[in-house]
């Protein structure tokens, strides 16, 4: 029995000092193991779709404009949207900072002011999908943009149309209200209103009163009253 609790201490003594050596070589520095007990170090190129952040998105006709960081992992890129829209787009550039994409097949990439749609990042770790609204730029809509006869009186602000958006010469009669006029009225200005009225035309008629005498003068002859 004494020669057996010597032969346990031994044993217990012997797997204590193998997963010493174990833990050790676990720990162990960045060169090899000379426990035989490889590391598993992580590609740098598996970035988490979480470590993917989004400052900005920009549509310019068919290129898809991404500011953010991470963006150098990009693999893919797709915008999804309402009514089964959805567009794979093909990389042109990136970095960490920017990532510049295109759609290269018809239909080319319409989107649609506030609507919500995703653009969907992928990288070689998974994918992240980032709920994007987008809304018209200053001065983005072009004339050549505006169906001809599409812009109707209720999309004009009153008091929208001023002096300096009328072109010389271009208000014509007809579009002139009667303003109350009648048969023979013309404008005359109301200097007392301060603007402009319908009134009838005086000219060539003679002044008003009553005559109450004549006098007689030099080198007229005869009599009357």
């Amino acid at each position: 029995m004494k020669s057996l609790g010597i032969n346990s201490y031994k044993f217990v003594t012997l797997v204590s000092v193998l997963m010493l050596s174990l833990i050790v070589a676990c720990k162990g520095g960045g060169g090899a193991s000379t426990g035989g007990v490889g590391r598993r170090s992580i590609d740098p190129s598996l970035v988490p779709p979480t470590s993917i952040s989004i400052n900005t998105v920009q549509v310019i006709s068919n290129v898809v404009y991404v500011s953010g960081t991470n963006l150098d992992r990009v693999e893919s890129v797709r915008i999804t949207g309402p009514s089964g829209f959805d567009k794979k787009l093909f990389i042109d550039s990136k970095s960490k900072g920017t990532l510049q994409a295109f759609v290269d097949t018809l239909p080319s990439l319409t989107i649609i002011s506030d609507t919500v749609y995703n653009l969907v990042l992928s990288t070689a770790y998974g994918s992240s999908i980032i709920p994007l609204v987008f809304e018209t730029a200053a001065n983005s809509i072009t004339s050549a943009k505006i169906v001809d006869g599409a812009v109707t009186n209720s999309k004009l602000a009153t008091g929208a149309v001023t002096d300096d958006k009328i072109a010389n010469g271009t208000i014509t009669l007809d579009k002139l209200a009667d303003v109350g006029a009648a048969d023979g009225y013309v404008l005359k200005w109301d200097d007392l209103a301060g603007h402009w009225v319908a009134a009838p035309d005086n000219a060539g008629v003679s002044g008003g009163g009553t005559v109450t005498s004549v006098m007689r003068g030099n080198g007229i002859l005869g009599s009357g009253t």
